[in-house]
């Protein structure tokens, strides 16, 4: 007789599900896990990191071949330094290829790149804090003509530098059957999320003064932002079994308003703002006007979608 998957859990009406990739995910802990949901979720986790992979592939071809479309989109955009591109894309793939229950040398491998990815980040945040240049922010690629008026040369932000020590241990630790270590790795990807999504929003809002030299924000690229939320978003959905990311994989009430209002939540408030500040720099409203309208269109979308 053929076992059941390992996350077939009854469903209200009696029956069970499977999930798409057996054997990728564990035993489940959260009651009315819906295998469907979880396979979903979990697929959306691996579509964020080969998203992420890609994007930075494409960068770091871009760099070694001089062609300047894939380095900067526009006046005002800075490139990807080089070893952000390799962390993002070491942790785009890695992330791609989790499997709760992967092999022994899959397992190994994964756990070399999340400690690369760390190290790598925590040695260029140490190079921020104590002013020291450790000569790996050109090991890859030469830093580009406008970044050695910077120190250290090539060197990615502190903000980067955080997210990629943090997507490293995420990295290390995602396979781990304790809710409690889960649930620090899902929150260590929201980190993320808030850390990168700071700064993507800031690019359409033209907010120039964030990128100063003392920010921590500083020489962040686009393209690092992008990646890095979406990255964030990955690992924080690679354990649709266990955490916070269960709740996303259930029938429950609760479940469906959080797959209903969290693309909302995130896409509207940043449309409206992006609406208020094009408002403001056209002089249509007063400034302090602005926020008024923010705050009641905040109100009004999220009520609407509350009780559909």
């Amino acid at each position: 007789m053929a076992q059941p998957h390992p996350l077939s859990v009854p469903s209200p009406g009696g029956s069970a599900g499977s999930a798409s990739s057996t054997g990728s995910l564990a035993q489940p802990t959260t009651v009315g896990l819906d295998p469907r949901l979880a396979a979903r979720v979990l697929r959306a986790s691996r579509t964020a990191g080969l998203a992420a992979a890609s994007l930075g592939l494409l960068i770091l071809a871009g760099r070694a071949f001089g062609v300047s479309a894939y380095l900067a989109i526009g006046p005002g955009f800075v490139p990807m330094k080089p070893n952000a591109v390799l962390g993002i894309v070491l942790a785009g793939l890695f992330l791609w290829r989790f499997r709760v229950r992967e092999g022994r040398r899959a397992k190994w491998a994964r756990r070399a790149a999340g400690l690369l990815v760390g190290v790598v980040g925590l040695l260029t945040l140490s190079e921020h804090l104590f002013g020291w240049d450790l000569g790996i922010d050109q090991l890859i690629l030469r830093a580009a003509a406008e970044e050695l008026g910077t120190f250290p040369p090539g060197a990615m932000p502190p903000v980067t530098a955080l997210s990629l020590a943090l997507l490293g241990v995420g990295l290390l630790l995602l396979e781990a059957e304790s809710n409690r270590v889960v649930r620090t790795v899902q929150a260590m990807g929201l980190t993320v999320v808030l850390l990168a999504f700071v700064s993507l929003v800031s690019h359409p809002y033209r907010v120039q003064d964030f990128y100063g030299l003392a920010s921590p924000y500083a020489r962040m690229s686009i393209h690092a932002s992008i990646a890095l939320v979406l990255l964030g978003v990955g690992i924080f959905l690679a354990r649709p079994d266990r955490g916070v990311a269960a709740l996303l994989s259930t029938r429950s009430a609760a479940g469906v308003m959080a797959r209903r209002l969290l693309p909302v939540g995130i896409a509207v408030p940043v449309l409206l703002g992006w609406l208020v500040r094009a408002g403001e720099q056209t002089e249509r409203y007063p400034r302090g006007f602005g926020f008024s309208l923010l705050a009641v269109a905040n109100v009004l979308v999220l009520s609407a979608m509350i009780s559909i």
